[in-house]
C-alpha cells in the first residue's frame, strides 16, 4: 500500500528547487526568491560556497565581507576588517566567525549594541543564513554564495567609481587667444554682419 509521500504529484503540482509549489489558480504559481535560490537547492551546485556578510543598509551599503576560517572584525576604524563609517559603531564593535553552517557573532563591548534580527547580542549569538545583523545604523545580511554570485551582486550594487578630472586653464594664454581673435581683420566684418541681421529682424 502506497503512502501519500510515495504517490506521484498531480500534474498541477510543480517541484522547484526541492519545494512543492501549488498554483493559486489554473495557470499561476507563486514562489518566493528563497524557494528558487534556497541554500538547499544551492548546495547542489558544484561551485564552492562561502559565507558572506553584505551591507544592505547604511553609509557603507554595497560593502561585503567574506567569513573564512578565522574570525573577522567589524568596527568604525582600523584594524577592523570591515570599517563602517557610522558614529553609532564602536571602534572595535563585534567579531564574526564560522560556527558549523552558521555564523557566530561576538559583541566586543560595543556602546550601542549588536543585534541579530531584533534581538540584542549579549556575549555571543548565532547568525543563521539570510538573517540580518545590525551594527549601529548599518544592516548586514548573511549570505551563502558562490564566488560568481558575489561578483555579480557587487557588479549590480556597488556604486561606479567617480574619477575627478582637473583641467588647468592657462589664463594668460586664454587672454592672448581672445585678443588674437578680436584683432583679426575679419572680426569687425562678422560683428557688423551680426548687427545688420539683428536690426533687420527687429525691423
Amino acid at each position: 500500500m502506497s503512502t501519500d509521500d510515495d504517490a506521484s504529484p498531480p500534474p498541477w503540482v510543480t517541484r522547484t528547487g526541492g519545494y512543492r509549489v501549488t498554483p493559486l489558480d489554473g495557470s499561476t504559481i507563486r514562489v518566493s526568491a528563497r524557494d528558487l535560490f534556497s541554500d538547499t537547492a544551492a548546495g547542489l551546485s558544484a561551485d564552492p560556497r562561502e559565507h558572506v556578510l553584505v551591507v544592505i543598509h547604511g553609509a557603507g551599503q554595497g560593502a561585503t565581507l567574506l567569513v573564512g576560517a578565522g574570525a573577522v572584525s567589524i568596527g568604525r576604524a582600523p584594524p577592523a576588517d570591515l570599517i563602517l563609517p557610522d558614529a553609532r559603531v564602536s571602534r572595535a564593535h563585534c567579531e564574526v566567525r564560522l560556527a558549523g553552517d552558521q555564523l557566530e557573532v561576538i559583541d566586543r563591548g560595543s556602546t550601542n549594541g549588536t543585534y541579530v534580527g531584533s534581538v540584542r547580542v549579549h556575549g555571543s549569538a548565532l547568525l543563521p543564513r539570510d538573517e540580518v545583523l545590525r551594527v549601529g545604523d548599518h544592516l548586514l545580511r548573511h549570505r551563502y554564495w558562490t564566488r560568481h554570485e558575489l561578483e555579480e551582486w557587487q557588479r549590480l550594487n556597488l556604486p561606479e567609481p567617480v574619477h575627478e578630472v582637473r583641467i588647468d586653464i592657462d589664463e594668460q594664454r586664454r587672454r592672448e587667444d581672445v585678443e588674437r581673435i578680436t584683432r583679426s581683420p575679419y572680426f569687425d566684418d562678422i560683428v557688423t554682419e551680426i548687427d545688420r541681421l539683428r536690426l533687420h529682424d527687429e525691423g
